[in-house]
């Protein structure tokens, strides 16, 4: 039986082919994780205000707490006191402020807001204050570890 050069070459194709894939290790399931998603996000934060109407102010400390479901608590947004809350909803790596129009401290109020999680250490977020002023306050902020 002669074998054409040809008809050898798939041969040896199909061979290595067969014991490339055939050493290949089975995929292991990926480990469910355990934990809650949300807690990604509770911490201690500084926090890096750029107003779009003020000059930026300086860094300070927010506290971000574990609320019910999806939600978390917010203390010292916006730089008005740790015994201020607000509320925040988590969908993923999403944040936002919910409900709407917030009062944060007497005359102080979270028209909306949202933001993400980049990476572990850091949150980035932009939201609308009004605080009496004509023209509303629009900040980007940037939450630290």
């Amino acid at each position: 039986m002669i074998i054409s050069f040809k008809s050898f070459n798939i041969i040896m194709l199909f061979s290595i082919a067969l014991y490339i894939f055939s050493c290949t290790p089975d995929k292991e399931d990926e480990p469910v994780p355990t934990t809650n998603p949300k807690l990604r996000f509770v911490a201690d934060w500084t926090c890096s205000e750029v107003s779009r109407r003020d000059q930026p102010a300086q860094p300070f400390q927010i506290h971000l707490l574990n609320g019910n479901g999806d939600t978390l608590i917010m203390e010292n947004c916006y730089a008005v006191g740790f015994n201020k809350k607000s509320t925040l909803v988590v969908s993923g790596d999403n944040i936002r402020f919910a409900p709407n129009n917030q009062q944060i401290s007497t005359g102080i109020f979270m028209k909306s807001g949202q933001g993400n999680l980049i990476n572990s250490n850091t949150i980035k977020m932009t939201y609308i204050i009004d605080d009496g002023n004509p023209v509303l306050d629009t900040v980007d902020a940037t939450f630290s570890k």
